[in-house]
């Protein structure tokens, strides 16, 4: 497999998703063992070609030999053409660069969020803030939140569930998100940028669970085995495992530890709103 020389690849050492991605590019020998550099370390004398503005956004890839550097999605599909020809013919389209483009913006500006890292770490490379980035991310989480959440409640947990199927959760989200802001402002937490969006994807992490729980309850109750027990069990797992994801963020954060607390006991409020025991 060809390996790409006299080029650096400049990522985010304090970034686990950047970190991983682009040792897998080293480990498959895409890359030089010596073609990355964190932004962190990188001697900005010897290398002033690059604007270091953008790089915290976009992982940059610098030609050592013209010194031409090229940022975010299409020095990715450099690097998964060598192995991949499709793909750099694919992105040669508009439409599907277009995309693919905005894609790795919103998980590039989300990053630290999707997985954790501390933002207010001194010296650390952290990707502008965007309220717009930061919202689109949150509205997408809520969507699937509601659509995967809501899907569990009407298939099994119909006997308990008052709220609305279509657009129930929808609201139990915006209730938290707000409330939850409200906390940051009592308790003075200064990254509430960040906190709001680990509050959606804690939530989105956990309907994913839910959904794959309820793919697995519906393969048992096709060969006739009794779930009713196991319905709500999965769900109470599911929100245990929610809170305790939801305190390691904040702990790794370096965020006020009381949010943890408010969280839950905002959603041990609104639960009487959304099941009726029989």
């Amino acid at each position: 497999m060809k390996t790409l020389t006299n080029h650096l690849f400049l990522y985010d050492k304090d970034c686990p998703l950047c970190c991983w991605y682009t040792g897998l590019f080293i480990k498959y020998k895409l890359l030089d063992e010596r073609g990355r550099v964190a932004y962190q370390d990188i001697d900005r004398v010897k290398y002033p070609m690059v604007d270091y503005v953008i790089a915290q956004n976009k992982i940059a890839l610098i030609n050592t030999q013209n010194e031409k550097v090229i940022y975010g999605i299409d020095a990715i599909s450099i690097m998964l053409s060598m192995p991949f020809p499709f793909v750099g013919f694919f992105m040669k389209f508009k439409p599907i660069h277009w995309f693919m483009e905005k894609f790795y913006m919103l998980v590039s500006m989300n990053r630290k969020i999707i997985i954790p890292a501390n933002c207010e770490k001194a010296g650390s490379c952290n990707p502008s803030r965007s309220w717009y980035w930061r919202w689109f991310f949150i509205v997408l989480c809520a969507i699937a939140v509601n659509v995967l959440v809501g899907n569990y409640f009407t298939t099994h947990l119909s006997n308990y569930f008052i709220g609305n199927p279509l657009y129930g959760d929808t609201i139990y989200f915006a209730i938290q998100l707000g409330f939850q802001y409200l906390m940051c402002l009592l308790f003075k937490e200064k990254n509430r940028y960040d906190y709001l969006g680990q509050i959606a994807f804690v939530s989105f992490l956990g309907a994913v669970i839910l959904g794959f729980c309820g793919m697995g309850l519906s393969v048992l109750q096709h060969f006739q085995i009794n779930i009713s027990m196991l319905q709500p069990f999965c769900y109470g797992m599911v929100f245990a495992w929610m809170f305790m994801e939801h305190r390691r963020r904040i702990l790794i954060s370096e965020m006020d530890w009381r949010l943890s607390y408010t969280w839950i006991f905002i959603r041990l409020i609104m639960y009487p709103l959304a099941f009726v025991i029989n």
